[in-house]
């Protein structure tokens, strides 16, 4: 199983949400994983030094989200640290 898999599967287990499959890969299906509460981006080193997050990436989570009447919500995993970044500005997250 590849690295991104793996980091799907795991968030989707812990927020008791779903993979979306074909994800990236088309319109429909946007995004990795959702919940109930958030929409879900995954973002991972898989054997490089790095992660970049630009503002396009976030956008379209964003608007995601909204359109689903969910939350934004992106997990890092760089290395063997897993991060969380959601959108403090959201009045939504309160």
């Amino acid at each position: 199983m590849k690295p991104w898999e793996q980091q799907e599967r795991r968030v989707a287990k812990l927020r008791g949400g779903r993979r979306q499959p074909g994800s990236g890969s088309g319109w429909l299906h946007q995004n990795d994983v959702k919940d109930d509460e958030y929409l879900w981006e995954m973002k991972g080193t898989a054997g490089r030094k790095r992660i970049i997050v630009d503002i396009v990436d976030w956008e379209k989570l964003r608007r995601n989200a909204i359109t689903s009447g969910r939350k934004p919500a992106m997990h890092l995993q760089i290395g063997h640290r897993r991060l969380v970044v959601l959108d403090e500005g959201d009045e939504r997250l309160q």
